[in-house]
């Protein structure tokens, strides 16, 4: 923040070597209340770096001597913390993604032509900036009181020795919380799936249809379980990291969801009506995981005696538009956006099952796609409809190696 005429304003740096583009921004910003600063190098956006509190950068990936990626490089190893936006040419995707591995937080093409898209990725990532300060310095006073209170507890219980080593031996579980997923949890993993892979080779004979069915259950959850504790185990390292995508038929993928979802399905009276999906560029693991919830949802959250869930998709210029439409209970206009908060629950356990994180869940992971979800309509006793989006930035450049791999 900068102080200008006894008032805070968000400040912004711009990196960038076109002068026009520069001029232009700067003006919109300045008329929307921001402090501008500007460089036409990547070295000189970091000496104002150095010299001034900047709030946000906004820099440009390709540049002449010092290009976006090497200043978002030194950026992110000096300022951990700092949001990044990067600006790109609609056709530079390789640049793109190379940037958002590196810790960029969004990315816009050029030309912009509608700069209120700026604005508001400019507005995200300062409320993203806020609250994970805000957290931080939530935990930080949170171990201070965790601190102070287990001294004071070993100054009053000195002579209770047995019970310290029992507080000791819990903190270090809780430090080795990710080796004891990424270990212990996938070993008994790994013992049911050759457990069921010896039953499938030597008695598969004996299973009726029936039989042989739920052994592929099996399987597939043991498969797709084992994935799911490795990309956990992205999500928890500090600065978060994309996993692995492909190309994914998503009429395939629904198919797969609605399987796993097997006996809530067959326990209830749903129909389906699903039209046409496309083939996306995402993470296999995590879209499964998005239907199944915004799925089970629709089947749980509901008290018809015929429950519908309705699944369709736009494809727009830029982006795709998904939307889950469901016949249940609905959501009060109050609760639209605490939904997605971690553990919220509208309703008693013991009418309506499930934890609460669903939603959490799929925000995160839209959030790593680059997407969003909100409710689109929803009120009491009329049904949900969710809506989430999901950018085609990064589909260019693996389908065009899908397709120099055929010819």
């Amino acid at each position: 923040m900068v102080k200008v005429n006894n008032q805070f304003i968000a400040s912004v740096l711009v990196i960038d070597d076109d002068n026009y583009i520069r001029s232009s921004l700067r003006n919109y910003l300045e008329d929307n209340d921001y402090a501008v600063f500007e460089a036409s190098a990547g070295a000189a956006g970091l000496k104002l770096l150095e010299k001034e509190s900047i709030d946000v950068v906004l820099v440009d990936l390709r540049m002449t001597g010092m290009d976006g990626l090497e200043v978002l490089a030194i950026v992110k190893e000096k300022y951990p913390k700092l949001p990044i936006i990067v600006l790109s040419g609609a056709g530079v995707i390789s640049d793109v993604i190379k940037a958002l591995r590196l810790g960029a937080w969004n990315y816009l093409l050029k030309p912009i032509e509608d700069l209120s898209v700026l604005k508001h990725a400019l507005d995200n990532a300062l409320e993203r900036a806020l609250l994970i300060e805000q957290n931080l310095k939530h935990q930080a006073n949170l171990e201070k009181l965790v601190k102070q209170r287990t001294e004071a507890l070993e100054h009053e219980l000195a002579v209770r020795i047995t019970t310290e080593k029992q507080l000791l031996l819990r903190t270090q579980e809780l430090e080795s919380y990710s080796y004891v997923i990424s270990h212990d949890l996938k070993e008994p993993l790994r013992n049911i799936g050759a457990f069921a892979h010896f039953l499938n080779e030597d008695y598969s004979h004996c299973l009726d249809e029936k039989g042989l069915e739920y052994l592929y259950h099996i399987t597939s959850s043991i498969k797709r379980m084992s994935n799911l504790v490795d990309d956990l185990l992205h999500l928890s390292r500090i600065g978060k990291r994309y996993t692995e995508f492909s190309l994914v038929d998503l009429n395939e993928l629904i198919e797969h969801a609605k399987l796993e979802l097997y006996e809530l399905i067959r326990t209830n009276d749903v129909r389906f009506e699903i039209g046409e999906m496309p083939k996306i560029v995402c993470q296999r693991t995590w879209m499964i995981e998005i239907f199944k919830n915004l799925i089970s949802n629709g089947i749980k959250y509901n008290d018809n005696p015929k429950r519908i869930i309705k699944i369709n998709c736009i494809e727009n210029q830029k982006d795709y538009e998904f939307f889950v439409e469901d016949n249940g209970i609905g959501i009060a206009e109050k609760f639209h956006e605490k939904i997605f908060e971690l553990f919220r629950r509208l309703h008693p356990r013991d009418k309506y099952e499930g934890t609460g994180a669903g939603l959490a869940v799929v925000k995160t992971v839209l959030n790593q796609h680059g997407g969003s979800i909100n409710v689109e309509r929803s009120s009491l006793g009329k049904g949900t409809t969710m809506k989430f989006i999901i950018p085609k930035l990064i589909l260019s450049s693996v389908n065009e190696s899908e397709d120099g791999g055929g010819s």
